[in-house]
C-alpha cells in the first residue's frame, strides 16, 4: 500500500517539507539552530498512538525492551496538540 503526503507547512502553504519554524537546541556544547522538519514529529505521534493501542502484555513487552536501551523517556513526551490528518494534509489537532 502506497501512503501520499501532502507538504505544507505550519501556515498551511505548500512548501518543500513540512516544516514547524526554526527550532534551537544545546548539543555536545555547542548551539544549533535549524528548520524544524514535521516527518519526526509525525513519527513520534504514529508511534505513540501504537504504544496507546497496546494490551497489557504488549505494554509490558514494550517497558521491557525500553529499559534495556534507556529509550522510555523519548516516549514519555506528548504533544499537547496531537498530530492529525486531515483532508491528506498533517496538522495540529
Amino acid at each position: 500500500m502506497m501512503h501520499y503526503r501532502t507538504i505544507v507547512s505550519i501556515t498551511g502553504q505548500k512548501s518543500n517539507h513540512q516544516a514547524i519554524g526554526m527550532i534551537e537546541y544545546d548539543q555536545y556544547g555547542k548551539t544549533f539552530k535549524r528548520l524544524g522538519l514535521l516527518d519526526p514529529i509525525i513519527r513520534h505521534q504514529e508511534m505513540a498512538d501504537k504504544i496507546a493501542e497496546m494490551n497489557q502484555s504488549e505494554l509490558n513487552d514494550y517497558k521491557a525492551i525500553m529499559a534495556k536501551v534507556g529509550g522510555q523517556a523519548l516516549f514519555d513526551l506528548t504533544l499537547e496538540r496531537p498530530i492529525v490528518r486531515d483532508d491528506f494534509c498533517s496538522k495540529l489537532g
